[in-house]
């Protein structure tokens, strides 16, 4: 019977202190997402996974002719709907149109961070970028 109780016990804490409100995106906060990683934005209706990295920022130990720049590309999937992507840069480019920002749904999903800053032995599985989502 202690048995028991003593599993209950362990049980409830760990349900409850996994439920933290931490864990759910609120319009005007950042939050971390990282490579192959799906959040649910409850109050929008859709949720967003990293599914890829192209980043040609200079590594930090190398020297470089061009500052380069990251691109994430995002998939927003809705309730009801298909799949959106989105990219974001960390840069603006001459030969795209690509921002750090992009306008889903009456709401703004902007790129804070592309993290970690690269040097010349990161891999694309240690990826991870810093969003936040405001009303249009």
């Amino acid at each position: 019977m202690k048995n028991l109780i003593g599993l209950i016990c362990l049980f409830s804490i760990t349900f409850f202190t996994s439920c933290s409100k931490d864990d759910v995106i609120k319009i005007g906060e950042e939050f971390e997402v990282k490579i192959e990683e799906t959040f649910a934005f409850e109050e929008g209706g859709f949720e967003i996974k990293f599914i890829k990295v192209e980043d040609s920022r200079c590594p930090s130990d190398a020297i470089c002719v061009w500052e380069g720049r990251g691109v994430a590309d995002l998939q927003i999937t809705p309730i009801e709907n298909e799949n959106t992507t989105v990219q974001l840069a960390t840069a603006p480019s001459l030969v795209d149109s690509l921002t750090k920002t992009a306008v889903y749904d009456n709401y703004i999903i902007e790129l804070i961070d592309l993290l970690p800053y690269p040097d010349t032995n990161t891999t694309n599985d240690e990826y991870s970028v810093v969003l936040k989502i405001t009303n249009q």
